[in-house]
């Protein structure tokens, strides 16, 4: 008899409770899909994508130096006498062109996993807003653990890919320095410490960079503090109608400002003038220059016009 009065009962407690079941659904889902929004949009939001790949672009275009620490070293010579000397007096020539070499394979390295990683983390953003767009919630809630960890990936790229976006260290993995104990006595060698850093390139100045009939004054600028005796260097190549560069013609300047004059150019012509920086003797790799076109104006009297025309690789 208790058993037949318990049934009625535990049957009107079934609806409420698959109720509550339903509302926790909902509740959870509403929960976890806000919280996709939220790593959305604090990591992976297209500003943050735009700003990873305008820095990665400017990575492209930078120099890559070597810096090597100590720079200067006290040397002991046999003699007594204590000197003050350039590390690169003791540094080996041939060991460290090697280091160059591999500076410019990591630099190289770096900067292709660079753009992988942006484009994993471009593809993840998409797969995830599919994921909150297109699934309802029987579908969002049992790809759950799919989800939570294509999110720990793109955490972890995402943390990668941000510590890629610095040079690094170079490993010393070769002596540097000349076995100088005969001169030197028995003075202990330092311990070199090698590491990348960037420059970023010099960029026309299309608005100030003009050219007249015979002459043309270019400018350009960076986007980093340069020492006042950074030095660039400009090549100018004529133009051909067709063009192409005119065989036989051209010139390289090495300038110590941001700014120069290109003397004896031909009246009506069209000239391309590209700008990077001097090569230096730890600079690991350049891959890029700016380069901006310009026409000349005709001989005064013959056509009072004249047309200046940019372009930018």
């Amino acid at each position: 008899m208790d058993a037949s009065q318990d049934e009625p009962e535990s049957r009107l407690e079934s609806p409420a409770q698959s109720e509550d079941q339903a509302d926790a659904a909902h509740r959870l889902y509403r929960k976890r899909r806000v919280y996709v929004l939220q790593f959305l949009h604090r990591y992976l939001s297209p500003q943050h994508l735009q700003q990873y790949q305008h820095h990665i672009e400017l990575l492209k275009k930078s120099c890559f130096y070597l810096d090597v620490e100590p720079k200067h070293v006290m040397v002991t010579l046999l003699n007594g006498v204590v000197r003050h000397t350039d590390i690169f007096q003791l540094i080996n020539p041939y060991q460290f062109l090697r280091m160059k070499n591999l500076g410019k394979t990591q630099t190289e390295v770096q900067l292709s996993l660079l753009t992988a990683l942006l484009e994993q983390l471009e593809r993840g953003r998409e797969e995830l807003s599919s994921y909150v767009k297109t699934y309802d919630m029987v579908t969002f809630l049992s790809r759950w653990d799919l989800i939570v960890q294509r999110m720990v990936k793109l955490s972890k790229s995402m943390e990668k890919l941000i510590f890629l976006q610095m040079p690094g260290k170079l490993y010393v993995k070769h002596r540097l320095v000349f076995p100088l104990e005969v001169e030197l006595g028995s003075m202990v060698l330092p311990n070199i410490s090698l590491s990348l850093y960037t420059k970023t390139p010099p960029i026309f100045d299309r608005k100030e960079s003009v050219a007249f009939n015979d002459w043309a004054e270019l400018k350009w600028f960076t986007k980093s503090e340069e020492p006042c005796d950074e030095l660039y260097e400009l090549h100018v190549e004529l133009v051909t109608a067709e063009g192409a560069m005119e065989t036989g013609y051209g010139r390289v300047q090495t300038v110590p400002s941001k700014s120069c004059v290109v003397k004896h150019l031909q009246p009506n012509r069209v000239y391309e003038f590209r700008i990077k920086r001097a090569v230096t003797h730890t600079l690991v790799c350049q891959r890029w220059h700016d380069s901006i076109i310009l026409e000349t104006k005709p001989d005064p009297g013959k056509d009072a016009g004249g047309s200046t025309h940019a372009l930018q690789e």
